[in-house]
């Protein structure tokens, strides 16, 4: 089977974005939604999705969606 050309990109159908403080903070606020940190990426149940961005003010964006 031919490989992407993008790699493991999980493509995600965006539900709600959220914005931390710190990285600490937005953590927090995964594990409090029911998040479980999987590496770089955040699963909640068989197909919740999150990630987590920087801004350039240094706030951290969170992306929630489904995958």
């Amino acid at each position: 089977m031919r490989q992407q050309p993008w790699g493991d990109l999980i493509m995600a159908a965006v539900i709600t974005r959220h914005t931390e403080p710190t990285i600490k903070a937005a953590s927090a606020y995964l594990v409090q939604q029911g998040y479980t940190n999987c590496g770089t990426t955040w699963l909640r149940g068989q197909n919740g999705y999150a990630r987590m961005e920087r801004m350039l003010s240094g706030a951290i964006r969170i992306i929630e969606g489904v995958a």
